[in-house]
């Protein structure tokens, strides 16, 4: 399973030699301005999987739900058979909306990055083929003064303390 990573750097010559360093460990790396646009960002950079989950579980209680509903307002006996359908058609149309409406936004923790980055920043993703690159991964940013944050770490805006340190500079 791959691990999605972010990273600021104040300066692009650091990026430079910190993408190369990157690489030598396994990383895949894209590199973004301050201006996030949805439509150029890789799957794993945007909302996506997090809303398919969310939609899933929605729609796997919303469907039975109404279908019970309809049921007790039609007056007919419940029928377990749909209802059962009703929960599996709800879980995957809500699966599918959320992933459609998930990938036109940016992850949270990457929108956060962008919208702290000052003048001359840059952010990059950094794709890792398993958890084990994850701290060399980290090491390499804060070598050439890039600061980091992994992927899912904002809680209710700002940046949870689980996120890989140092995060306490992020927001400029």
């Amino acid at each position: 399973m791959k691990h999605t990573l972010y990273a600021r750097f104040p300066a692009s010559a650091t990026v430079v030699a910190a993408v190369r360093e990157l690489h030598g460990v396994g990383a895949e790396t894209l590199i973004h301005d301050r201006d996030l646009e949805s439509g150029k960002l890789e799957m794993p950079e945007t909302d996506a999987l997090p809303r398919l989950v969310k939609g899933a579980l929605l729609g796997g209680v919303l469907g039975p739900l109404s279908a019970v509903i309809i049921f007790l307002i039609a007056d007919t006996p419940i029928v377990a058979p749909a209802v059962l359908l009703a929960a599996i058609l709800g879980a995957a149309c809500c699966a599918l909306g959320g992933m459609i409406i998930g990938s036109a936004a940016p992850d949270p923790t990457l929108q956060l990055l962008a919208d702290s980055a000052g003048p001359g920043d840059l952010i990059i993703t950094v794709v890792l083929p398993h958890l084990q690159a994850e701290a060399r991964a980290v090491a390499i940013v804060h070598a050439h003064d890039g600061t980091t944050a992994k992927r899912g770490m904002v809680v209710n805006g700002t940046l949870d303390s689980g996120g890989v340190a140092p995060t306490a500079t992020l927001p400029h």
